[in-house]
């Protein structure tokens, strides 16, 4: 029922009251006029005094993980009659109880990238539901989705799963085993909790009493790489799939390998990914971002790592002829499932590594 229903209601039983002299009407209808302009004052005036903010929640979400909301009320003197938050992001509106000022909720983003949380809409109605305003918020924020990771699970002929210990040497030929590189010195930073003694600076600490530590890279010319080529993805899902597979990959071979880097087909250069996950949070937001190109990594820069694995959402039929001089037992292809064609060693976040020296030679197309 609206205001403007209930006012012809009211309205029409006045004017039967008056046409067809029932007096017994004239009550009714004169209460139901009355009723309807109190509930449109209470509600307008409430609907001044009122407003909903999207409280500041974290910058970064990742994928199918829960992500808070929260949303803010204030009002005036004049008492809330009721109402419910509407968001895009909920299924279902959050009604208002009372005088909560704070409502909470929990909402999944099904996708990696950068989304827009529009401002919240606040709908306030009187306890019968007669008169409705609404009232929206001013700011728009922004959330920056992260892929999700997956654990490393190598196949029966080449070991176990990854969380068993795979990475510096272990892997019993899964394509996983790199060479342990040492770290090498780059620079000074602040002195953080937990760091070992051998790492502290401690002529730092002799001539100015500052505690500073060593910080200790290793080189992207040194350590496995993860190259994700996003050219020609043969689907939406496919290179979502890779996407979560190369995060996933640097993340095992950061904390087991001993390091990693990783190289973007729109990057000229890979970004490291070291032990201590300095810079693990850059490398996962520049893979929210990923999309479509029309160029893929660089062979040149692949080349000179220890190991390589080429993460692709192309099928095996299209890969990049610069491939071919990669070719190799340090190679490893990782692929959508369904787009390989060779030996499987490892899956991750449903993709399957198989090795490059190890593939089946691409199938010719079939005549039309």
């Amino acid at each position: 029922m609206s205001v403007r229903r209930t006012v012809a209601f009211g309205a029409a039983l006045t004017l039967v009251a008056g046409l067809f002299d029932v007096p017994s009407l004239f009550v009714p209808g004169v209460g139901i006029l009355a009723l309807a302009g109190g509930a449109s004052a209470w509600v307008s005036l409430a609907a001044r005094q009122t407003r909903i903010r999207r409280e500041r929640g974290p910058a970064t979400a990742v994928e199918d993980e829960p992500y808070p909301l929260a949303f803010s009320i204030e009002h005036g003197q004049l008492p809330v009659p009721g109402g419910r938050v509407i968001d895009p992001l909920l299924a279902e509106p959050l009604e208002l109880a009372g005088a909560d000022e704070l409502l909470t909720a929990e909402v999944r983003f099904a996708r990696r990238g950068r989304r827009t949380l529009q401002p919240p809409t606040l709908e306030l109605h009187d306890p019968l539901g007669i008169a409705r305003r609404r009232v929206r918020g001013e700011r728009e924020r922004e959330v920056l989705v992260l892929p999700r990771t997956s654990p490393v699970v190598v196949s029966e002929s080449g070991g176990s799963e990854a969380g068993g210990g795979l990475g510096g040497s272990a892997g019993g030929g899964s394509g996983l085993e790199t060479p342990t590189v040492d770290p090498e010195i780059d620079g000074l930073r602040p002195f953080r909790q937990g760091t070992p003694a051998t790492r502290i600076h401690w002529r730092s600490v002799a001539r100015r009493g500052e505690m500073l530590e060593l910080r200790l890279v290793a080189g992207a010319d040194r350590v496995p790489m993860v190259a994700l080529d996003s050219s020609r993805p043969a689907s939406e899902d496919a290179l979502d799939r890779a996407v979560r597979a190369a995060a996933s990959l640097c993340l095992h071979l950061a904390r087991e390998g001993g390091g990693c880097s990783l190289l973007l087909s729109a990057d000229e250069r890979p970004i490291p990914v070291t032990p201590d996950m300095e810079n693990w949070p850059r490398a996962l937001a520049r893979l929210a971002l990923v999309e479509p190109s029309r160029t893929t990594p660089s062979v040149r820069r692949a080349s000179r790592a220890t190991a390589i694995f080429w993460v692709s959402a192309r099928s095996a039929e299209r890969m990049p002829k610069a491939l071919s001089g990669l070719r190799g037992s340090a190679c490893t292809l990782v692929l959508p499932e369904g787009l390989s064609d060779g030996a499987v060693e490892f899956t991750v976040a449903g993709c399957e590594g198989v090795r490059l020296s190890s593939r089946i030679r691409p199938r010719r197309a079939r005549a039309a």
